[in-house]
């Protein structure tokens, strides 16, 4: 995957917006779209100050604050401004060398005056600095529209979910394989901590729900000791993450042989999400994806057991916009890439969930999953 393609395109993007609102400058301070419009991954611990990065995006020219210690080599059509974070000579206040190369990036001037900054994100040092720009006549938030240009992605971002997708699939292969009544919650985490991993060709970054039992009747959670006992279903939502993007699927076991009720309660939700899968196309209403899914599981008499969302986009995050909620006003748009998720979770039985990643075409719907959707039987 060549990051700094899809950051290319992404500014593009970003500048026509600038041009259609007047936009004369756009800083940039959320670690993800630092990622998206420069192709520059910020690795480390969250919280170290040497994780600090901004993107100054101007009509003509963009430029990367960043430290040193990364070792950035930016494309050909970004600047780099960068910052010293570590030394041994000397006691370094990180913060200040932050401000002072952050200031450095700042242009002599903004054209047209209207800026938009990720507010929320930007530290108040830098806001006084910015303010202090010669031209500056308003500062907007720059959040929201970055978020709503990252739900349409461009074929290589796709390939890259897809590659993550994978992944994730290797994992549910080695749950299959490894995990057996007795087994532990952790048991099932590790198995697709290594499957990850191996696919990945390096550390494995992945999340995810790992609940078994009456656990899985509350929908999610992180893996624990509890056993998995005979007939006990066990969910694994698992999103992991290859190089910059994320995939988010999810499948549902059951220890041994499944009892007819679990297949037939799962059965409903493969129908959920096939009906889902068939409605997808450009123009549909999310709320009506949304009423699509629940009303399929609303005639098998189960859907007052579905408490959440229907689905959400996925990408640089593994759960973004669109969020698939009656609440939404968004519409489906070709190159959008999101997932179906129904889940049912009745107490006293057990929970389950199935979800797949679909990208939305011209022509309907991609799915980019191809692990079957049937109940997994473990040990059977």
């Amino acid at each position: 995957m060549n990051q700094a393609e899809i950051a290319s395109w992404a500014v593009a993007r970003l500048r026509q917006v600038m041009h259609e609102e007047g936009i004369g400058l756009c800083v940039v301070a959320d670690p993800l779209h630092v990622t998206y419009l420069t192709g520059y991954l910020i690795a480390g611990q969250v919280g170290l100050v040497n994780s600090t990065a901004f993107v100054l995006v101007l009509p003509q020219t963009a430029r990367l604050v960043a430290p040193e210690s990364a070792g950035f080599e930016p494309p050909s059509w970004l600047e780099l401004t960068s910052y010293p974070d570590y030394a041994i000579d000397r006691e370094l206040e990180v913060q200040e060398e932050v401000l002072r190369a952050f200031e450095r990036a700042l242009p002599k001037a903004v054209p047209g005056g209207k800026v938009a900054a990720e507010l929320g994100r930007l530290p108040a040092e830098a806001y006084e600095l910015l303010g202090e720009c010669r031209g500056v006549e308003a500062i907007v938030e720059l959040g929201p529209r970055l978020r709503r240009l990252r739900q349409v992605k461009c074929a290589l971002e796709v390939e890259a979910i897809r590659a993550a997708v994978r992944a994730a699939e290797k994992a549910f292969e080695s749950v299959a394989e490894l995990v057996r009544a007795g087994d532990s919650e952790l048991d099932a985490y590790l198995a697709c901590v290594r499957a990850v991993a191996e696919q990945a060709g390096g550390p494995a970054i992945l999340d995810g729900d790992f609940v078994c039992g009456e656990r899985s009747e509350r929908i999610g959670g992180p893996p624990t000791n509890k056993a998995l006992n005979q007939g006990e279903l066990l969910i694994v939502d698992i999103y992991p993450r290859l190089g910059a993007y994320w995939a988010d699927v999810t499948r549902t076991f059951v220890a041994g042989q499944p009892a007819t009720w679990q297949v037939e309660r799962h059965a409903l939700l493969e129908e959920a999400l096939a009906a889902g899968e068939r409605a997808i196309e450009p123009g549909l209403p999310v709320k009506e994806l949304y009423g699509i899914v629940r009303s399929a599981l609303e005639r098998g008499g189960l859907g007052g057991h579905f408490p959440h969302h229907a689905g959400h986009g996925v990408g640089l995050s593994p759960s973004e916009g669109p969020r698939i909620i009656p609440g939404s006003n968004a519409i489906l748009q070709p190159g959008m890439v999101i997932t179906l998720e129904p889940g049912l979770y009745v107490p006293g039985e057990g929970g389950m969930r199935l979800e797949d990643n679909f990208l939305v075409t011209e022509r309907g719907a991609e799915c980019l999953s191809r692990f079957p959707r049937a109940l997994v039987s473990l040990g059977s």
